[in-house]
């Protein structure tokens, strides 16, 4: 009885064990990769991408140029481009804290040009 109770115990640990680190790699790796272009030919100043309960400095893109961000809100949001002077730009898309993927998308001229969405629901487990 006493072997199988302590095979009982470490199989459990293992088990819990492989549990956390499940969820721990799931929750690193979660969040939605982000690729600006700048395709116009004007340069971009202090651009800030902002999602729900997060924003993250881009700086300055020069024409041609491309910047990428891990974007992990804290809740639904969609991407808001913020620029020191003038309106912010709205990205057309759809994503949630566990969601994994990218998105592209070009501007030019404080104007959306083109967005690719590759977003995709994260699983529970």
């Amino acid at each position: 009885m006493g072997k199988i109770l302590g095979f009982a115990i470490v199989a459990l640990i293992a088990l819990f064990t492989t549990v956390v680190v499940h969820f721990a790699v799931r929750n690193a790796t979660a969040g939605v990769d982000f690729t600006l272009t700048n395709s116009g030919s004007e340069l971009l100043h202090s651009v800030t991408v902002q999602v729900t309960g997060r924003s993250y400095a881009l700086g300055n893109i020069p024409s041609g140029g491309s910047k990428t961000v891990k974007l992990k809100p804290t809740s639904e949001s969609h991407i808001e481009l913020l620029f020191p002077t003038g309106p912010s730009l709205s990205i057309d898309c759809y994503f949630e804290p566990k969601y994994r993927g990218r998105i592209i998308a070009s501007v030019a001229s404080k104007e959306v040009v083109t967005v690719k969405d590759e977003v995709q629901m994260g699983s529970f487990f």
